[in-house]
């Protein structure tokens, strides 16, 4: 479980999650967000979410309840999201997997020398594979990263 802070006011909550005028206002107290009593006495909360949901949509945290005092949330697909936000995630989310893929090729690339002691059979398909991942079917949010050899 993840804490986010939002803002509370005569029970009920304000802002989920909060602005970023309020994250300041907040983050100027100098409080922690496991401080529950301090928070809540400058209009402050932790409310309980479960991690993030990482695939082509776009969420929000939604149905905010307190449950045996802790205020609880859940992501929900955003409604709001306009196809435009679903693609520029997704090519956000494919430019970081081919990063950490680029990174991955430029650490086995010694494995290519002449001189090098390996299997470069094994190596250079596990080269390959890394080079394809962008032709997966589920490509960038639902791959099958390669193992090396």
């Amino acid at each position: 479980m993840i804490h986010i802070l939002a803002k509370i006011k005569d029970g009920a909550i304000t802002e989920l999650p909060v602005s970023k005028a309020s994250r300041d206002e907040f983050l100027a107290t100098g409080l922690n967000l496991m401080d529950t009593d301090s928070i809540a006495a400058l209009g402050f909360v932790a409310v309980e979410a479960p991690p993030y949901v990482y695939d082509q949509y776009i969420y929000k945290l939604a149905n905010p309840v307190q449950i045996d005092g802790a205020w609880k949330a859940e992501w929900v697909v955003d409604a709001a999201a306009t196809q435009e936000d679903i693609a520029y995630k997704s090519s956000k989310e494919a430019k970081q997997v081919r990063e950490t893929r680029n990174l991955l090729l430029s650490q086995c690339d010694w494995t290519q020398l002449p001189d090098s002691l390996v299997n470069k059979g094994a190596w250079a398909a596990y080269r390959q594979a890394l080079r394809d991942l962008s032709t997966q079917a589920g490509f960038p949010w639902q791959i099958t990263w390669p193992t090396q050899p």
